[in-house]
């Protein structure tokens, strides 16, 4: 009893209160200083969307870009400007009328042509534009890029049936990512519930003072140290979203023609819009990483990862199902697989995230280009 009633009296007495309040204090001033530091070096995608603060709620689309605005997006290795125009899209905003002078392409997709991690001058459809300009097709080439981060295939629908009877398109290129296969499975509302619009910055004071830049490093590591070294896989966040290697199990027939479908489905009204307005429908395929890179280049896998296990993995499959779908629907498709090769250096990917360098879409604005000069070419000869 009298030893209990000393730890009682020392745990009353105020030396103990101030001694523990000082051990709390300085182990929340040495978080904060490593918070700090990975806020200032290298910021984590955190409080919903690292995109969230270029974006706004939107009732037609579930979300968009805040119009007329430029903002730096600094989270999981990127570090780019996003600059929209008054109607919530990427790039410059051309005028509804179009002139015969003109040839017009529209592009719709995700943060592959939007584009996430690059500044929105180097996204493929501006350097497309620059490109056909320079080159002199015999008309001026407009390129409208109506992409949005995170859109999906029913996006890509709306979007199309909003504005290609406004801009009148010679040419409309969607662009498909293995990922959609998911998005479209996914009501938007509830997708666009991700994105955080109701929770605090990810740059304010709030996420500073609670150390969440920090807290989220902590659990990545661990995480990635869980599933590389225990489980021998990589993590759900590389697995679902930057390697999107999800798409290319085996044993999923179910859920594909699921999917597939709701795809069909919705690229059949992008099909009929464009018959409407006599504009060309092309179908892009974007590879997944690590369908072009090897994982030595992708920061987000272990080097001992691999896809040569035959009865696991088919590497075509993504491709190969959304080609089906484009031929039984009618549609043309590019493979953008051929734009690069086999385990290139540098990887136009991104080595901790999901999308295109700024030589990604450097290469895949001259392929397209070329595409291009053949279509007007063969236009004109008509």
């Amino acid at each position: 009893m009298r030893l209990l009633s000393d730890s009682l009296a020392k745990i009353k007495d105020p030396k103990v209160f101030v001694g523990a309040g000082k051990i709390v204090l300085t182990l929340w001033l040495a978080a904060l200083i490593a918070e700090v530091a990975i806020f200032v070096l290298a910021p984590n995608e955190i409080m919903g969307w690292g995109e969230k603060l270029a974006l706004r709620p939107d009732p037609a689309f579930g979300w968009r870009l805040i119009e007329s605005k430029t903002t730096r997006l600094r989270w999981q290795g990127y570090d780019y400007l996003v600059t929209s125009n008054s109607l919530g899209f990427p790039g410059p905003e051309y005028p509804a009328h179009k002139p015969h002078t003109v040839y017009r392409i529209m592009t719709v997709g995700s943060g592959f042509t939007s584009a996430e991690g690059v500044d929105t001058d180097q996204a493929w459809p501006r350097v497309l534009e620059r490109i056909l300009n320079q080159r002199g097709t015999g008309r001026t080439v407009e390129v409208l890029n109506f992409a949005v981060t995170g859109f999906g295939p029913s996006q890509y629908a709306a979007v199309v049936a909003e504005y290609a009877p406004i801009y009148q398109p010679d040419v409309i290129i969607v662009a498909l990512i293995p990922n959609d296969l998911k998005k479209i499975m996914t009501p938007i509302s509830t997708r666009a519930g991700g994105i955080g619009f109701d929770l605090p910055s990810p740059n304010g004071l709030f996420s500073i003072l609670t150390c969440q830049h920090l807290l989220h490093s902590m659990r990545n590591r661990a995480r990635k140290f869980v599933y590389e070294y225990i489980r021998h896989r990589p993590s759900p966040h590389a697995y679902y979203s930057f390697g999107q290697i999800w798409a290319l199990e085996k044993g999923q027939d179910d859920f594909f023609d699921k999917s597939h479908a709701a795809l069909e489905g919705r690229l059949t009204t992008t099909k009929s819009v464009a018959g409407e307005i006599g504009s060309r429908l092309v179908l892009m395929l974007v590879p997944a990483s690590i369908q072009v890179c090897s994982p030595r280049h992708l920061m987000y896998l272990s080097k001992e990862f691999s896809l040569d296990d035959s009865n696991r993995f088919d590497l075509d499959q993504p491709q190969q199902r959304m080609a089906e779908s484009a031929a039984k629907i009618g549609i043309e498709h590019v493979d953008l697989r051929m734009v690069f090769d086999q385990d290139p250096d540098p990887c136009p990917y991104h080595p901790d995230n999901l999308h295109w360098t700024v030589v990604g879409h450097r290469q895949v604005a001259e392929f397209i280009a070329d595409w291009v000069m053949v279509s007007i070419g063969s236009e004109t000869s008509n």
